[in-house]
């Protein structure tokens, strides 16, 4: 007789070592079980998303220009500025100032070694408050702008100041100006009669001379 029988189950039940698994850290603050990856599956990962972060802000820095030039494409700058009436004729503004709607104005931009040479040029109106709004459709750093008078609204003030007929204006972006929008001085014609009441308004700012 057999010293052990067909049907002991010690024969079919051999001891194995289990398969080897790798440590598992969980992902997330849920205490959800099924949010378990493997410790090496993370380290990848976190790796790559490092490398993915380092070359996304290599993308960035290389757009950025190209970026900022297709913004600008249109309008890279709005040139503002007003057109006044010298009442007084004293070559300059007071109290007395009124400011010229539907006045004239050009932004005329020529090169600095030809001065005879036009490179840009464009016209503005003035609106109700007498004030212009040119756009300015690119970079003038190589040129010299100057925004001159061209024809006033009032033929009873119509003859341009000489030395406020024309303002010089910086349109680039090299001379670190950071806004977009440029002012110019104010531009000024000549009333062909001074206002009866000049001389009482160039009496104040005599005295607000004085009192310095």
């Amino acid at each position: 007789m057999l010293p052990f029988s067909f049907t002991d189950s010690s024969l079919y039940h051999q001891p194995s070592t289990p398969p080897s698994i790798s440590p598992l850290i969980k992902v997330g603050e849920d205490q959800n079980p099924r949010l378990f990856i493997r410790k090496e599956d993370y380290s990848s990962i976190h790796s790559r998303v490092e490398e993915m972060a380092r070359l996304l802000v290599l993308l960035a820095v290389c757009l950025l220009p190209a970026l900022a030039s297709a913004l600008f494409s249109g309008n890279y700058f709005l040139l503002r500025g007003k057109v006044y009436c010298d009442t007084c004729r004293v070559g300059y503004e007071t109290t007395a100032t009124k400011y010229l709607p539907g006045s004239h104005v050009d932004l005329i931009c020529r090169k600095r070694d030809q001065p005879e040479a036009i490179t840009y040029k464009v016209s503005g109106v003035t609106d109700s408050t007498g004030e212009y709004k040119i756009p300015v459709g690119r970079d003038c750093g190589d040129d010299i702008c100057d925004v001159v008078l061209v024809k006033s609204s009032d033929p009873e003030c119509a003859t341009p100041n000489f030395g406020r007929d024309r303002a010089r204006v910086a349109l680039t972006w090299n001379n670190g100006m950071v806004s977009s929008t440029r002012f110019a001085n104010n531009l000024g014609f000549l009333l062909n009669v001074p206002l009866a009441s000049c001389p009482q308004v160039l009496q104040q700012y005599q005295d607000t001379e004085e009192s310095y």
